[in-house]
């Protein structure tokens, strides 16, 4: 396997942003702005456009589109949930529940990376016509993967199929973590990419949405690879980012992590140097995004390996 470390990332400019009614009753991290529309996407714009500009200064690539004129979807600044790619160069494409979201794939976005090889192999898996059967895996947000160790870990929900999961993982060759979670109304997490995260040098995750017996075997699990330092973070925590986070590697190879202000605050003081003493931390404030969109910095970057 190729570098499970990316140093360059997609990322799509927040032309339409909006407060998306159609995905808020499967996720409770949004909440509606008491500003217009014009002032959200004018401070929305400046939180992208800063953040941008602070991961290229990390040492990072970063490649922007922007929709189409005339097309301006809500969540379109969050690419990871339509697309990924995966370490050997290829590209997945994936079924998302919301239908307004399903307008947010532009598959020439793809053809233009395979032409300029920012994506190296022409292989494309395409799982998007399962929403024709009402099964759905949204990207790297259903599903975050450990590609050092060929592990993928899913917070099974609405969003996230167990059986389309399973056959992805096979196809991959992947071995398929899924289990069952729950916030403090007794709903499941919308988003596994909200409550953990690995990279090859440290895992973080929220042990406080899985059962107890769930939370033994995903210590098993995350542990089982080279004795990986394993930081735990509470709800509170969670509900502010803390675990949407993730590691990137610099075009000089300096091992970075990508996360936002709120999330990094949120930490102990402790915590903040456990994260400092694995990689540099990238913080990049987007608290509007967060508030709004209920997604954070990782939702908001689709890993490109070369």
């Amino acid at each position: 396997m190729k570098n499970v470390y990316a140093s360059r990332v997609m990322m799509v400019k927040p032309k339409g942003f909006a407060f998306n009614a159609e995905t808020a009753s499967s996720n409770a991290f949004q909440n509606k702005p008491e500003i217009d529309i014009s002032e959200l996407q004018h401070i929305v714009a400046i939180e992208f456009e800063t953040a941008v500009k602070t991961i290229r200064e990390a040492g990072v690539d970063v490649i922007i589109f922007e929709e189409p004129s005339g097309i301006a979807n809500p969540d379109a600044l969050f690419p990871n949930n339509w697309f990924s790619s995966q370490p050997d160069g290829s590209a997945v494409i994936y079924p998302m529940a919301s239908e307004n979201r399903r307008k947010e794939r532009h598959i020439s976005w793809i053809d233009t990376m395979m032409a300029s090889e920012m994506i190296p192999n022409s292989t494309i898996l395409d799982l998007s016509h399962n929403e024709e059967i009402g099964k759905y895996l949204e990207g790297t947000g259903s599903i975050v993967f450990d590609h050092q160790n060929k592990v993928a870990f899913a917070a099974l929900s609405q969003r996230t199929d167990k059986s389309l999961f399973d056959e992805l993982c096979f196809i991959l060759e992947y071995k398929g973590i899924s289990f069952e979670t729950k916030d403090l109304k007794d709903l499941p997490i919308y988003h596994t990419n909200v409550l953990m995260s690995i990279s090859p040098e440290w895992a973080v995750y929220c042990p406080d949405v899985l059962a107890a017996s769930e939370n033994e075997k995903m210590i098993d699990h995350l542990l089982a690879f080279k004795k990986r330092p394993l930081m735990k973070i509470n709800i509170h925590q969670m509900q502010n980012f803390a675990a949407n986070i993730i590691g990137l590697q610099s075009l000089n190879g300096k091992k970075l992590v990508l996360i936002s202000k709120t999330a990094f605050t949120s930490l102990t003081t402790m915590q903040q140097s456990w994260i400092k003493d694995k990689s540099t931390p990238v913080i990049v404030d987007i608290p509007t995004i967060e508030m709004v969109g209920g997604g954070g910095i990782r939702c908001m970057v689709a890993e490109l390996f070369s």
